[in-house]
């Protein structure tokens, strides 16, 4: 390029960089959300650009090198250059000034400015949010335990009984931690507790105390703005099977209790047996009879 040509894209870049500094507190901000690994396109309110318009976009302002497009027309022909780290993964319309990133990372989660310069300068801003996918929800077993609940009644005979219990099953559902990420149990549709935490560091858990006799579809859901994933829970599986240790404790022995007894028995019997085989023997010797 000549020299006065460099001269005049230099004063527009000056230009660019101090307009945005100027109106970066009065314009609209365009939220968008996006699932890391898609294709994003920033798209400006603009029907048809000018064909000698100017078109700088910028990422990040307070980055050393924010610009990451600058398009324009010299000597009737296109440069369109491309810069930073994503300039592999952007796609310029020259036609209404949009940019499309492929595979968008959380990385690039921010702010990206539009300038447009022809005959006057139009600008647009857009506050991206990259979440990456939510991990599926783990459920695992806890402990089941009994609930008692004494019911009265009455028998034909007037005589008054007390009886009714049930097992109640405990299960823990847990799931990664990310950027707004909430944990949550539902019964059927409903809504029956959530938990959240901003310290994506650690592990969401949520637990859950239900009749093991309860067939209620029970559902634990991980969720993000642009993502969820449902693990469905099995009674029968979790609950069926649990035990409880304190309750074989208390009942170990009272297992024990006829085992001892019939072992008790059967070292009387035995004992029985070889005293009386003993006399008889005796009494064979001696040409006796053996005492009863």
């Amino acid at each position: 390029m000549h020299g006065s040509a460099m001269m005049h894209i230099g004063t527009l870049l000056v230009i660019f960089l101090h307009y945005d500094l100027m109106c970066s507190l009065k314009d609209d901000v365009k939220r968008i959300t996006a699932k890391e690994g898609n294709t994003v396109t920033l798209q400006p309110e603009v029907h048809a650009l000018e064909i000698d318009a100017q078109i700088l976009w910028s990422f990040n302002q307070n980055s050393k090198d924010p610009k990451i497009v600058n398009s324009q027309v010299f000597k009737g022909e296109i440069n369109t250059e491309y810069s930073g780290r994503l300039k592999d993964r952007l796609l310029l319309d020259r036609n209404t000034g949009s940019l499309t990133i492929r595979n968008i990372t959380t990385r690039e989660s921010g702010i990206y400015r539009l300038h447009i310069i022809s005959e006057r300068i139009s600008y647009w801003h857009f506050n991206c949010t990259v979440y990456a996918p939510v991990s599926a929800p783990n459920i695992s077993r806890g402990h089941s335990h009994s609930n008692t609940k004494t019911a009265k009644s009455r028998t034909w005979s007037g005589a008054e009984t007390q009886s009714s219990s049930n097992t109640s099953c405990q299960v823990l559902c847990s799931a990664k931690n990310d950027r707004q990420v909430s944990l949550s149990w539902f019964r059927a549709n409903q809504l029956i507790s959530q938990t959240s935490s901003p310290d994506v560091n650690t592990t969401l858990s949520l637990r859950l105390d239900i009749d093991e006799k309860d067939n209620t579809v029970y559902s634990c859901v991980s969720a993000n703005p642009v993502s969820n994933d449902t693990t469905y829970l099995n009674i029968t599986v979790m609950c069926m099977n649990q035990k409880d240790p304190s309750m074989s404790k208390r009942q170990y022995p009272i297992f024990l209790l006829p085992l001892g007894l019939s072992a008790t028995i059967a070292i009387v019997a035995v004992g029985m047996c070889v005293k009386k085989k003993r006399e008889y023997n005796i009494s064979r010797s001696t040409g006796g009879h053996p005492s009863d």
